[in-house]
């Protein structure tokens, strides 16, 4: 028995010995392997299956479903979490003998973190497979992000796009999640139609697919994470159509009675085998109010089984008691000035929050009332956010500016660089944060004309104070706040948050649990990390 495991490796080890640069993957990068069939097929969607198997270094398997890719073509997309030696056998069952393809390859160390989960070690945050924290500050701009996308636009209300080499480049960096819709016989919402229904529910739109890969492989490549929706939908606003049936419709499609439920099972297999190695979050449908509890019950069932890497489930609006849903996806335009944002902001994630898991604003934006343009609500919303254990994804459409208007719906957000640079100064504040700061105390003062919290786990404390009652004019506290840290030395350092720049730094001590800290003068906002002295350096500094 031994003997024979060690002739396998001999013949693993020499196959990836004599593998080209082609058969080397870095960890936590897509592995793609191909299957060909001369059979022919009325439909190759339905009519062969691909199954495979990979095998890592420590001889653990992963299963999965590959998906017809084009003309005579299976593929399966593999996301490998350990470096060293895989190895793989793909099987094609179609009408005749089943066909087999098997191979090798090498997985290499990257700087990948891996997918994007909720934390185990604060069920409010999100953190990569191997522990780093993640924290979301998001965008959509459509389905994924198109090969010509809204940006920067002017003053004159002409609408300006740019490729999606020059959007990456300016937004990574600043945004770090993209939420990517996609569409069933409707385009609703600028969705992109994997089915489009006019061939049947069962065969997908090749060019569409090819659209969402690139996108998909973009993001990928500057590490972004990215949320995919399956069925765009809207139904609280309309009784839509799609190739499934109406969306508020209860009888046909919107219950398991269905008699098409086995071709919406087939398409969310289809979505998940060919681009789950790409995705970080499922959330099943897009401003839906009409789906029955159980429905989506097995919508979210067929998915958790045709994923091979467990990524988190939810739906919008959010169903925060339903055990499959994970994440809660919230909605809000708002129609209220950004000095108000904050307060308003905070009720809604304490009320979520009571649900015990993370919350995540999936799209946010401004009601017509206010046009789109608003650096600074998009700023203090998303710091607010952080502060609350939350996240924020904005809906960007940066290819037009809208004045404000009498009337209307949401306009969503404009981004130019002014709102980048308040995104970049947040993820660079937050980059090496633990993700087990929770709230503390964030002090009081003897007059209030500022709002402020606090996060901090004992050794690190991070402090955000805005001043809510006038935007305009510069605000000094005649107090310091008194913060929860424990007692200790500290390095405590502020910036503004608009650019970044450090307005102050100096050391404080106390031996009590507040730690008394005085607020350089400021107009909006203000930050700063608080870092306690380990005993070792004063102890250094003592015998100076």
């Amino acid at each position: 028995m031994k003997s024979a495991a060690l002739i396998f490796w001999l013949l693993l080890l020499a196959l990836c010995a004599n593998a080209s640069a082609e058969d080397k993957v870095e960890c936590f990068g897509v592995y793609e392997a191909t299957v060909t069939s001369d059979e022919k097929f009325e439909n190759p969607f339905t009519e062969a299956q691909v199954r495979a198997k990979f095998t890592g270094p420590d001889q653990k398997t992963v299963e999965l479903d590959g998906f017809y890719f084009q003309e005579n073509q299976w593929k399966v997309r593999f996301v490998p979490g350990k470096p060293g030696a895989w190895s793989y056998a793909l099987e094609l069952k179609g009408k005749g003998e089943p066909k087999s393809v098997t191979g090798a390859f090498e997985c290499v160390a990257s700087k990948s973190h891996g997918f994007v989960r909720v934390s185990k070690r604060n069920a409010y945050r999100f953190e990569y497979d191997d522990g780093t924290p993640f924290y979301p500050i998001g965008q959509q701009v459509g389905w994924g992000i198109p090969p010509k996308t809204g940006f920067d636009a002017e003053d004159d209300g002409q609408w300006k796009s740019a490729d999606r080499e020059t959007f990456m480049k300016a937004f990574t960096g600043a945004t770090n999640l993209m939420r990517s819709q996609l569409g069933c016989g409707t385009s609703a919402g600028v969705a992109l139609q994997i089915l489009t229904g006019k061939d049947g529910l069962d065969r997908y739109d090749f060019e569409n697919c090819a659209k969402l890969d690139e996108s998909c492989k973009t993001l990928k490549q500057y590490g972004w994470a990215q949320i995919m929706i399956p069925f765009q939908d809207m139904s609280l606003w309309g009784n839509g159509k799609t190739a499934f049936g109406d969306v508020r419709d209860l009888t046909a499609y919107k219950t398991l009675a269905n008699p098409h439920l086995p071709e919406i099972d087939r398409y969310l297999r289809y979505v998940v085998a060919r681009w789950s190695a790409y995705v970080d979050v499922w959330e099943l449908y897009n401003e839906d109010s009409y789906s029955p509890n159980d429905y989506l019950a097995h919508l979210a069932k067929v998915v958790r089984e045709a994923d091979p890497y467990a990524h988190p489930l939810m739906t919008n609006y959010e169903r925060p008691t339903e055990p499959w849903c994970e994440i809660l996806s919230v909605h809000e335009y708002m129609g209220n000035p950004a000095n108000e944002v904050p307060g308003h902001l905070c009720k809604e994630f304490a009320r979520l929050k009571s649900y015990n898991k993370p919350v995540l604003y999936t799209e946010f934006g401004n009601q017509a009332c206010c046009g789109n343009v608003d650096d600074v609500k998009w700023r203090v919303a998303n710091w607010t956010a952080f502060m609350n254990e939350c996240g924020i994804g904005v809906w960007n459409m940066s290819g037009r500016r809208v004045k404000p208007k009498d009337k209307g719906g949401p306009v969503n957000t404009w981004l130019g660089s002014e709102s980048r640079k308040g995104f970049q100064v947040l993820a660079e504040f937050t980059r090496d944060l633990p993700v087990t700061l929770r709230p503390i105390t964030p002090g009081f003062t003897s007059e209030q004309p500022v709002q402020s919290w606090a996060l901090g786990d004992g050794r690190t404390a991070v402090l955000y104070v805005h001043h809510f009652r006038n935007h305009e004019q510069p605000v000094k506290l005649k107090d310091p706040l008194q913060v929860w840290t424990g007692a200790g030395k500290f390095h405590v350092k502020w910036i503004e948050p608009a650019t970044g720049n450090v307005l102050k730094e100096e050391e404080l001590s106390t031996p009590q649990n507040t730690l008394y800290v005085p607020v350089p003068e400021f107009t909006i906002d203000v930050a700063a990390r608080i870092d306690q002295i380990p005993a070792q350096e004063k102890k250094a500094e003592a015998q100076k």
